[in-house]
């Protein structure tokens, strides 16, 4: 879901001016007790061997561990501390340049949204792949299908809202737009440059960095995804324009975020999981949730408006209740990814080197 500014639209989210898995984790060293040396030991007295199989778990191999003690392969190249620093260095980069790439690219020639969303996703991609992360992004067609197999529900209840758009307009009689096939090819390439740029810079400097330095214990990894899909659900506010004094104003900020950050922390149970290529099957999930959820309202009935989370006029009552059953749907899919998170005795994330 994108970013949200003043004069700049998309779907959900920011309208514009808007470790490697390999395999299974490395299993504990074990280390053996010293034989006195008293010489060989006869054939008789030793024990046979017991072979133990071994079994796959599905979870990071870079710098983490599980609660009963197993570890995946550890960090020790950089400090946790020394890369959340990077982190927020890069983070504010990306700030600080998409706005001036923005505007070079609309001079140019490029439509002003699309440019918006193309210089964010270049430079959050970059970032990544700066601080070491760039095997998130590797086109790795199992952590995809895993992506979608555990954020099914989410497409579901949003093919849900969907249907009972379009039963609405059939109902009303709306016609269709005459640009709707123009409309729809920009919806899809915005949409598409809107998941690639969140899931960098949300799921990826931000959260990455944050479990470098954090990520060293089982709470640690679940305040690190709390605080990183909060700020996702923050930015989708517009701050400047919202009335502190209304109180259905304030209500519907407080459900947006809420809303927005349980669905980040689905998300961002993935890329824990899902590590190598994990990034890459969330932009492309998170770009088709936005392209269904816009499909009518910004390409088939109508070309794309400027769209606004807090509502200021009669629907602000729908409004709030829409976000409060949205809560209540997603939040089976984010306790999921919360428990299997909680297998995790630590996870320093994908910018920390494996020794």
């Amino acid at each position: 879901m994108p970013l949200q500014q003043s004069d700049r639209t998309d779907g959900e989210g920011l309208l514009p001016p808007g470790g490697q898995a390999g395999g299974p984790p490395a299993p504990s060293g074990l280390v053996a007790a010293p034989v006195p040396a008293r010489g060989p030991v006869p054939p008789s007295a030793a024990s046979p061997a017991t072979v133990v199989p071994p079994v796959a778990l599905s979870v990071p191999a870079q710098g983490g561990s599980f609660g009963d003690g197993t570890s995946t392969s550890s960090s020790r190249g950089r400090s946790g501390g020394g890369v959340l620093a990077l982190s927020v260095l890069v983070g504010l980069a990306i700030y600080f340049l998409m706005y001036p790439l923005s505007d070079l690219l609309y001079i140019v020639g490029l439509e002003e949204n699309l440019a918006f969303e193309l210089s964010g996703a270049t430079l959050a991609l970059a970032g990544c792949a700066a601080l070491g992360g760039w095997r998130q992004w590797v086109f790795r067609p199992a952590a995809i299908r895993a992506v979608f197999r555990r954020l099914a529900w989410l497409l579901v209840v949003t093919f849900a809202l969907f249907a009972i758009e379009l039963a609405g307009d059939l109902f009303d009689g709306t016609p269709l737009d005459p640009n709707w096939a123009l409309n729809l090819l920009y919806l899809v390439g915005l949409m598409a440059l809107v998941g690639l740029f969140e899931e960098g810079l949300f799921r990826g400097v931000l959260l990455q960095g944050l479990l470098a330095r954090f990520g060293g214990t089982t709470r640690g990894v679940l305040v690190c995804v709390t605080i990183a899909s909060l700020l996702f659900g923050a930015v989708h506010i517009e701050w400047g324009s919202l009335d502190l004094r209304d109180a259905t104003q304030v209500a519907q900020a407080c459900l947006k975020i809420a809303q927005t950050g349980v669905y980040g922390f689905a998300l961002s149970g993935c890329v824990i999981e899902c590590e190598e290529g994990g990034l890459l099957g969330l932009a492309l999930f998170h770009g088709l949730d936005d392209f269904v959820t816009l499909l009518l309202s910004d390409a088939l009935l109508s070309p794309m408006t400027e769209t606004s989370y807090v509502s200021t006029d009669g629907s602000a009552t729908t409004t709030i209740i829409l976000y409060a059953v949205l809560i209540v749907l997603y939040l089976p899919v984010a306790v999921k990814a919360a428990r299997r998170l909680g297998r995790l005795k630590t996870y320093r994330g994908a910018f920390l080197p494996s020794s």
